[in-house]
């Protein structure tokens, strides 16, 4: 079980969800010189992403609550929420431990991978 909160929204997901990629993104500027030798240069900037593979049973909260949550209520990438992923799931703050994201990117279709279950692939940015 997951949950997504902002404020008094909560969605809870009762399907499995786990993460499918937690990414690290360190940016650095790169310049090749007139000799080839590689200059980098730290922009002291990482960026965290979890890519997350919802299932849920729930058809209704498989699209109408998540569809209304990331389209109305955090208005896409605008704003954050906490995400919650299930006790024995470390997304960089500890088992079951909280994490504050936005909401990167994915589709808001679902795919029917077996009768009467649904499944999204979700990209969150966790905040700096």
């Amino acid at each position: 079980m997951a949950t997504f909160v902002l404020g008094g929204s909560t969605i809870t997901f009762t399907g499995f969800i786990f993460p499918f990629v937690h990414t690290y993104e360190h940016h650095q500027n790169i310049g090749v010189a007139e000799d080839g030798s590689v200059k980098a240069y730290d922009r002291s900037v990482t960026e965290r992403f979890i890519g997350i593979k919802l299932n849920e049973k729930n058809h209704t909260n498989a699209t109408t609550n998540l569809r209304t949550f990331i389209i109305t209520t955090v208005t896409f990438t605008k704003d954050t929420f906490t995400f919650t992923p299930d006790s024995g799931m470390n997304v960089g703050n500890g088992d079951g431990g909280a994490v504050t994201v936005r909401w990167w990117g994915g589709s808001l279709v679902e795919s029917q991978w077996a009768y009467q279950k649904y499944a999204y692939d979700i990209i969150l940015r966790v905040e700096i």
